[in-house]
């Protein structure tokens, strides 16, 4: 957590990678931006038990999506959605169905399923 942050983002990773790949990069970046972070894995990925699949990108994200709402009292205007890669995915159909101050799209793809689903 940043000490005062202007926005947090909902950071959601790439495909082959998990919060622990992504921890310098979300520390440095959360500095860079003086922001703050909140990153997760998807069901099947890192430490997240259970089996991958496309319908988990979407309710993993929406779920980390509720929670910094409900539990750490963030406004709608106060979240940018940040998506990375498969992420992406995750990001556009998130930033479709809630409220957020803006979206950032990294590598994004055409089809998230296709990538790890094919």
């Amino acid at each position: 957590r940043h000490g005062r942050p202007k926005f947090t983002l909902l950071f959601s990773h790439g495909n082959a990678e998990d919060i622990g790949v992504n921890k310098l990069f979300c520390e440095w970046f959360a500095e860079q931006l003086q922001v703050d972070i909140v990153t997760y894995d998807y069901t099947g990925y890192g430490m997240a038990a259970g089996d991958p699949a496309e319908k988990h990108l979407y309710s993993d994200s929406t779920a980390v999506y509720d929670w910094m709402k409900s539990d750490l009292k963030l406004r709608s205007d106060d979240i940018i959605l940040y998506g990375k890669s498969l992420g992406t995915a995750a990001t556009v159909d998130l930033a479709g169905r809630k409220p957020c101050i803006g979206v950032v799209l990294v590598c994004p793809l055409a089809s998230g399923a296709r990538v790890v689903f094919p």
